[in-house]
This record gives C-alpha cells, sequence and structure tokens, in this order.
C-alpha cells in the first residue's frame, strides 16, 4: 500500500526534489513488499514444486513489472507524442499501482473468507 500510496505524488508532481522522494518512497516499499510475498507464495506450494513455483513467479515479476514498464511508458509516449508524451506515459504507469492496490484489497477479503470457513 506504500508503494501506491507513494506513486501518485510521483505521477502527479512536477517539483524534483518531491517526485525524487517520492520515486525513492515507491522502490522502498515495492522492495519490501517482494520478500514477504515471494514467503507467502513458496509456502501456499506444496514441497514438491515449491521451486518451480518460484522461479515462474520470479519470471512473471520481471515480465509484467520490471521489463513491461518501460515498453508501455514508451508506447503511451509514442502514442500521444508531443512534449507531453513521456510526462503522460509516467503518470499513467505510475498511476497503475492502483490496480496492485485493488488485487490486494481483493486477496485479503478471499483470504478473509477462507478463514471464516475454519
Amino acid at each position: 500500500v506504500g508503494a501506491a500510496f507513494f506513486a501518485v505524488p510521483s505521477a502527479l508532481c512536477m517539483n524534483f526534489w518531491v517526485l525524487l522522494v517520492s520515486i525513492w518512497m515507491v522502490l522502498f516499499f515495492g522492495g519490501a513488499l517482494l520478500p514477504p510475498v515471494t514467503g507467502v507464495s513458496v509456502a501456499s506450494v506444496p514441497p514438491d514444486i515449491r521451486a518451480f513455483s518460484t522461479s515462474v513467479a520470479m519470471f512473471i515479476y520481471t515480465l509484467f513489472g520490471y521489463a513491461a514498464a518501460p515498453l508501455v511508458c514508451g508506447m503511451i509516449s509514442s502514442s500521444i507524442g508531443g512534449k507531453d508524451g513521456l510526462k503522460y506515459g509516467f503518470q499513467i504507469n505510475q498511476g497503475l499501482s492502483g490496480v496492485a492496490v485493488l488485487f490486494m484489497i481483493a486477496a485479503y477479503f478471499a483470504a478473509k473468507g477462507e478463514l471464516s470457513k475454519y
């Protein structure tokens, strides 16, 4: 939630220092999120396929996160064009963090529903 919270000022603010701190906080909270999420995903699969599931998860993180972000930003920038194309591409890219928050909320309620069965 912290990474998504700081993604908003990094997408909307044009002040260099606010942008710098916001992006740093997005990277900090995003990096802090990876170890627990990896632990949960490893613990949720049977022991005999844990290595495979971890490698698939890392592949998906890389493909849809680290590799896709510059590509999507560039595609948006090219489609908008002009001097503000890159700015809007970055803003839309950072704004997609809200989708991650929606998935986290959905996962919370799904897990809460599973726990209520016990």
